[in-house]
């Protein structure tokens, strides 16, 4: 026997948790296994999962409606009722933080290895421990998260360094490199030389330390303006007022400037294959959601807490809309997972985690890709349970940003057209999709709060806006309930149908999986479902 959808819903089969913990042993240097249960186990080669886990674990999952990034969490308490346990609470024998965790879901009649148990138990849970206290005298609790914890890092921490020649003093040696994800407009580039006029705009290598050499490779420099005039276009012979260096991301001035330097420019020259789960990582330039993100999350950020490329959950990453150009400069320490969710909210998406620990992506309103949907009735719903737990606001118009100027340049007294400084004056450009019956019907306004995206398309922001405002222009609903055993194996982002006879569900009703948090042991779920 082994885990199936029919051994979850047997109402006869016995549950138990295995818990498979990783520490630091101070006094070894090593990072030693623990293994825990809610039950007694021993695997068929012997090793015995001590059985001190207090109930069930608690964990959540979640996502938004406002595109905000909910790191799932949960708590494992272990019995300690005499002190047995407290070795594990001394920081000078172990240290727990930071280190990884799985759970995993079984009977305790089934026979495996311990190499087999991920493949045979139903893996719960696979995060990292957040760290280890107690709340009482007879109990241990591990706090732990999902890998979204892991991407809590600043995206970099390449400094500018001592470097050039200065009259009166490198001021900026502290500086961070900026990053350029995608292609931005009119960037204030970093005098890294004043003595040569040498300028950095980009570091697609977030580990170089010495020096521009190992800058890192951007795809191209668009121009590069003085005060707003044009003084390089690439391949144009009236316009060469520098030298480029793409490999190192920098430029050279050929004379010194009258104003402000700004440049536009196509950044970070990497990418990874999407399709086919393959993860390579290669040296090209890739413009789109998807990828631009998978690269931040595997290649940015501190070494050791970077996911593996096998920690992408690649059918999500795939299936999303990779059509949508993006532009992105990082000029300071930002974390990895704030940029990674900047880009994937300018379409309505979402970063999680899965069960199994890989970083999925995942769009609000439209079920995750490759999960079929499932019919929820009253038969998987405890006994009332059902409940409305929300209404969102239903909105009227939305307003988008994109484009965005990075170089805001007002009252620009040189030579170049109105229209041109008029563009120069403005942080971003905007598209509003509108519904005006439903702006009368519900007396709502119809000049919305601006959302800012990192889309650079008006064709992009144009269609985001029009899929918000169909989705929002009519009145959600969010039902929460307690399913029993069939439903733990909901997924966050699933589609469902959701049939009762309470609240006008009778008919059933489509919506999408915004919530779970299970309790194994008692073999329920809690659910929340927007329809």
């Amino acid at each position: 026997m082994s885990y199936s959808q029919t051994w979850l819903e047997d109402p006869s089969a016995i549950r138990m948790l295995l818990v498979d913990a990783t520490a630091y042993n101070v006094v070894t240097s090593q990072e030693v296994k623990f293994y825990f249960s809610t039950t007694g186990y021993m695997t068929s080669d012997r090793t015995s999962f001590l059985p001190v886990i207090v109930g069930s674990m608690g964990f959540t999952e979640s996502i938004s409606a406002d595109d905000s990034t909910s790191i799932s969490f949960g708590d494992i308490e272990l019995h300690n009722l005499n002190g047995e346990l407290d070795d594990l609470l001394d920081s000078t024998k172990y240290i727990w933080s930071n280190r990884p965790i799985k759970v995993y879901y079984g009977d305790p009649g089934w026979s495996y290895t311990l190499a087999q148990i991920p493949t045979t138990f139903l893996t719960v849970f696979d995060g990292t421990i957040d760290d280890i206290d107690t709340r009482t005298t007879r109990t241990i609790n591990f706090r732990v998260r999902d890998k979204l914890e892991r991407l809590n890092a600043p995206i970099t921490e390449n400094k500018i360094g001592t470097y050039g020649t200065w009259e009166a003093g490198q001021q900026n040696k502290d500086a961070t490199r900026p990053l350029v994800f995608g292609e931005v407009f009119n960037i204030s580039p970093v005098l890294i030389d004043p003595s040569t006029l040498e300028y950095c705009f980009s570091s697609s290598n977030p580990d170089s330390t010495t020096g521009f050499a190992n800058n890192g490779e951007s795809e191209k420099l668009l121009e590069i303006r003085d005060n707003g005039v044009p003084i390089f276009i690439p391949g144009n012979a009236n316009y060469d007022g520098a030298t480029v260096n793409l490999a190192n991301s920098t430029f050279k001035l050929t004379k010194s400037s009258a104003g402000a330097i700004t440049c536009s420019v196509q950044g970070v020259k990497k990418s990874i294959q999407l399709s086919g789960s393959t993860g390579t990582l290669s040296n090209t330039y890739t413009n789109n959601i998807p990828n631009t993100i998978a690269v931040i999350a595997t290649q940015f950020g501190k070494a050791n807490s970077r996911l593996l490329t096998s920690e992408i959950d690649y059918p999500t990453f795939s299936t999303f809309n990779s059509t949508a150009e993006i532009g992105l400069l990082v000029s300071g320490t930002e974390n990895v997972l704030t940029v990674c969710q900047e880009l994937a909210s300018s379409i309505g998406g979402q970063l999680i985690m899965s069960r199994t620990g890989q970083l999925r992506l995942i769009q609000f309103g439209t079920p995750i890709s490759g999960v079929a949907s499932v019919n929820i009735t009253v038969d998987d719903i405890l006994f009332d349970s059902l409940s409305v737990s929300d209404r969102p606001g239903v909105k009227a118009a939305i307003k988008l940003g994109y484009a965005r100027n990075y170089t805001v340049q007002e009252n620009l007294l040189s030579a170049i057209p109105n229209e041109h400084k008029a563009l120069f004056e403005e942080e971003w450009f905007t598209t509003t999709s509108k519904n005006g019956p439903v702006g009368v019907t519900y007396k709502l306004d119809t000049d919305p709060e601006q959302k800012d995206t990192a889309l650079i398309s008006t064709a992009d922001a144009e269609a985001e806006a029009t899929r918000l405002m169909g989705y929002f222009d009519e009145q959600r609903v969010v039902y929460k309930f307690t399913g029993k055993s069939r439903l733990l194996s909901l997924v966050l982002g699933q589609s469902v149908v959701l049939y009762h006879h309470r609240f006008g569900l009778s008919s059933g009703k489509a919506g999408q999986v915004i919530s779970l948090s299970p309790n194994w042991l008692k073999e329920q779920v809690e659910v929340e479902v927007i329809v």
